[in-house]
């Protein structure tokens, strides 16, 4: 079963809300309380706000979102990856790996030369 990753358009809101459920769902965020749908479709439209989702079947079964930022530095821009999950079922099935060939894709085609995340020592899987 192939993921199909696929950068969300302005007004992907239920593609996003998808998303944000499976991060709600693998990060453990007890006291979740939903986003206005506002607050979202304003996100998907901020010029330095990224997201891609990867689906199969038609259904969101993971992605990742970015920020992008223009250091004073450089003229190019760097992606910094601010959240990337997949649905618990659909781990260690490459699935992460295609999101971020995806956005290195991105990367190279938008002017960016650098990419990064945050992760916490105890997260193995993320670093790796």
């Amino acid at each position: 079963m192939k993921a199909i990753v696929q950068q969300l358009e302005k007004n992907d809101l239920e593609a996003f809300r998808s998303l944000i459920q499976i991060y709600v769902d693998i990060f453990g965020m007890e006291d979740y309380q939903p986003i206005a749908d506002s607050n979202l479709l304003n996100a998907l439209q901020q010029t330095n706000f990224e997201v891609f989702v990867a689906t199969i079947n038609n259904k969101v079964v993971g992605g990742l979102t970015i920020y992008i930022l223009q250091p004073y530095y450089s003229a190019k821009g760097i992606a910094y990856i601010y959240d990337l999950g997949v649905a618990e079922q659909f781990q260690r099935m490459e699935i992460g790996k295609e999101l971020l060939n995806h956005l290195k894709i991105f990367c190279a085609t938008n002017n960016l030369e650098e990419l990064y995340v945050q992760a916490e020592a105890i997260d193995r899987h993320a670093i790796n």
